[in-house]
């Protein structure tokens, strides 16, 4: 006869495989758009285009934003994930007692990217079990929470590629389009 695996012996080993996950996948440093699988997009509350908070919870929105794109940037132990547009300050998600927020400190925190997906990641606090999780009708709407395999803790991120000379020929040749390929 055979018994059922306990609960504590199942959490081990969801955990183990979270971990392997992180340490196996790998995400190309660079630009990206990070929404979720129900076309919601990752992004700083719009209200902070006209103030300068160094703090403000991480939104989803149904739109996006011309100016929200993420830099994802491979450092020790993981990555830091940063937002890239065109705001005062140059914010990046950071864990603030449990909910994700976009900060401007001058150091962002470092998350592991794991492959849950064909171009689909779980973004986790680097060293720990705690997934971005959607929830899109809270506030605030993404919370640091164990990993459980729902929907709402996957993530698309679509790489944003940008080459001067295609901007250049969609646009017509400017200084602002060759910043932007930068």
């Amino acid at each position: 006869m055979s018994r059922p695996l306990s609960s504590s012996l199942l959490r081990v080993l969801a955990l183990t495989l979270v971990f392997l996950q992180g340490a196996l996948a790998f995400i190309e440093p660079g630009r990206y758009i990070i929404v979720t699988e129900e076309n919601r997009y990752l992004t700083i509350d719009p209200d902070s285009l006209f103030i300068s908070l160094p703090d403000l919870p991480a939104r989803l929105l149904k739109y996006r934003l011309p100016s929200e794109t993420w830099e994802v940037k491979q450092v020790e132990g993981g990555y830091t994930i940063r937002q890239s547009g065109d705001h005062p300050n140059v914010y990046g998600l950071v864990n603030k007692d449990g909910a994700v927020f976009v900060s401007a400190r001058p150091e962002p925190q470092t998350w592991a990217v794991g492959q849950a997906d064909v171009g689909v990641y779980t973004i986790r606090a680097a060293y720990k079990d705690l997934l971005l999780t959607q929830f899109p009708d809270d506030y605030p709407q993404v919370l640091l929470k164990r990993a459980d395999g729902l929907k709402a803790q996957r993530w698309i991120l679509i790489p944003i590629i940008r080459d001067s000379r295609a901007l250049g020929r969609l646009y017509g040749k400017s200084r602002f389009n060759s910043q932007c390929a930068m």
